[in-house]
């Protein structure tokens, strides 16, 4: 337990100093690792901070680990961080090997314990390499759904799993498969207080992390990104997520890195408009650095599990989520237990679920590292 505990931070501000804390052990393998932190605008006192270190003599390979991009995710993905660096950081191979650390990419999430930005705004769907691309309007179908994911008012009562079936058939029936999960999976640019809220340009979080990207890919012949994400997946699991862009099939990046979960982005979703930070990347590099190597990934900790029922267990918590947000609860009882949902969805607590989440990053680390020559052979 006692190693949990020191790996789990009880907030953002715990871990963002347990984080600063571990320049020294980046110092342990290059000898002028650098803290940068960016501070949001605000009066809370919010920093996008990092740790980086350039390889000593050849510029081979960047490796990039970046947590808490959806905020709340953080708090595990902030784990899998201080994991990393006491753990892997020490036994990485400095020579040709440069290091960009990156915590709480959305701080103000990770504190409020939310999702999105202080803007609502899902940051996962705001890096389009293309500015003029939030002018393009929602998929024609996303209204449709707008009655089911932003009901008005007061949370009233808990919402049955079976209730929200019955209206998820129902949209099935009326729009079929493919357009329903095409209308699903779409963010939307016009309403911010509603769910998927993909923003209306280029958040300053995004801009950070972007500038950051771009400056490692210029430097390095290679770069790997890995962005710790919490709540997809099976319970307890590592799932790797690759762009729809990325040339190697997931069956042989499962086999290369010793993951037996990856999986691969569909390209309609943002109808094929890169939104996300794996998917920047690879727009990145195509469009400015094509000779660069890359592979990037998101890395997902299943939390209630991949069944049906659970996925409807999430769907609930993030549509109640956000009308607790938007307009409170009808007492305190339906207040304390969608918090609650929340929590097991993006933040367990739970030591069993903590220890083998713990246990799947130790692995998925080693098989990574090691395959992308960060670790000896």
């Amino acid at each position: 337990m006692a190693h949990l505990t020191s790996l789990f931070a009880r907030g953002y501000e715990e871990s963002r100093e347990r984080f600063r804390q571990c320049l020294s052990k980046a110092g342990t393998r290059w000898p002028h690792p650098e803290l940068g932190h960016h501070r949001l605008e605000g009066d809370d006192d919010l920093t996008i901070d990092w740790i980086r270190a350039d390889a000593l003599e050849e510029k081979s390979r960047l490796l990039v680990v970046t947590a808490g991009q959806h905020g709340v995710e953080g708090l595990v993905g902030a784990a899998v961080l201080q994991l990393f660096l006491e753990g892997y950081v020490p036994r990485l191979r400095p020579r040709n090997a440069g290091l960009l650390v990156i915590h709480a990419i959305n701080p103000w999430g990770m504190k409020h314990r939310r999702r999105t930005n202080a803007a609502n705004v899902d940051l996962d769907r705001n890096a389009f390499w293309d500015p003029q691309a939030f002018g393009y309007s929602s998929h024609p179908d996303y209204p449709r759904l707008d009655a089911l994911l932003n009901p008005q008012g007061p949370v009233r009562r808990r919402g049955s799993i079976l209730w929200l079936a019955c209206r998820l058939l129902r949209l099935l029936v009326a729009l079929g498969y493919g357009r329903f999960r095409k209308a699903f999976v779409s963010a939307q640019y016009r309403v911010p207080e509603e769910l998927h809220y993909g923003g209306a340009c280029h958040e300053p979080e995004t801009r950070v992390v972007a500038d950051l990207l771009r400056s490692g890919m210029a430097d390095y012949e290679r770069t790997v990104l890995l962005d710790l994400h919490a709540g997809r997946g099976p319970r307890s699991r590592v799932s790797l997520v690759t762009s729809w862009m990325e040339a190697e099939p997931p069956a042989a990046v499962a086999r290369r890195l010793s993951c037996p979960r990856v999986l691969r982005t569909d390209p309609f979703y943002h109808h094929g408009l890169p939104a996300d930070l794996v998917d920047y990347l690879y727009t990145l590099r195509l469009h400015e650095y094509p000779q660069r190597g890359l592979f990037a990934a998101a890395v997902e900790f299943g939390t209630l599990g991949s069944s049906p029922w659970a996925w409807l267990r999430r769907l609930r918590a993030e549509i109640l989520e956000n009308q607790l947000h938007r307009y409170g609860a009808q007492d305190e009882r339906l207040r304390e237990w969608v918090e609650s949902e929340w929590e097991r969805l993006y933040a367990p607590q739970e030591p069993s679920w903590r220890e083998q989440a713990v246990a799947e990053a130790r692995k998925a680390l080693e098989g990574i590292l090691r395959a992308e020559s960060f670790l000896p052979p």
